[in-house]
């Protein structure tokens, strides 16, 4: 009977220091489950925290998306402007017109000069360099001496240049 009383009193001290050892378990995954509860709520507050975000964000992004695709239709509708444009000004072209007067023989005579389109809008478009055209102007001055000789060479004199007199 004594080893049954033993193995009693030993079953009842296991079971107690099992007990002891199974609340300490306990306690230790009751702080771990308390631990991990409260990172879950944090992580779901900053979840929820970066879909409004992500909400505000997307709709921004729409906006900008909207204009982006605004913007490149008027972007590719100019440049069909500007590709129009470029297209008719290559067959345009400007005449400068000079009225010459001999006093000698009291004649008339008006000498013009062609200008290409897309030269003359690069001068009258470029507003640091618009200034109107001289005859002390060097370059005006190249181009009526090349046009007068080229006139000359040609045999063009009578068409372009037509006198009329005063009298």
């Amino acid at each position: 009977m004594l080893i049954v009383t033993a193995l009693i009193i030993g079953l009842l001290v296991g079971f107690s220091i099992d007990h002891v050892l199974l609340l300490v378990s306990q306690a230790k995954l009751t702080k771990q489950v308390k631990e991990w509860k409260t990172r879950f709520e944090e992580a779901q507050n900053q979840l929820v925290e970066l879909r409004g975000e992500y909400e505000v964000l997307k709709s921004k992004y729409e906006g900008l998306k909207e204009a982006y695709e605004e913007s490149s239709r008027a972007l590719e509708e100019l440049e069909s402007y500007t590709k129009a444009f470029r297209q008719q000004v290559e067959e345009l072209f400007y005449y400068r017109c000079f009225t010459l007067y001999n006093y000698k023989t009291r004649a008339h005579y008006h000498a013009w000069y062609e200008i290409k389109a897309v030269d003359y809008y690069k001068y009258r478009f470029d507003v640091e360099t618009h200034t109107p055209a001289q005859l002390e102007s060097r370059l005006t001055k190249e181009i009526l001496v090349k046009t007068f000789g080229s006139w000359r060479e040609q045999g063009y004199k009578r068409d372009s240049l037509r006198s009329s007199s005063d009298k």
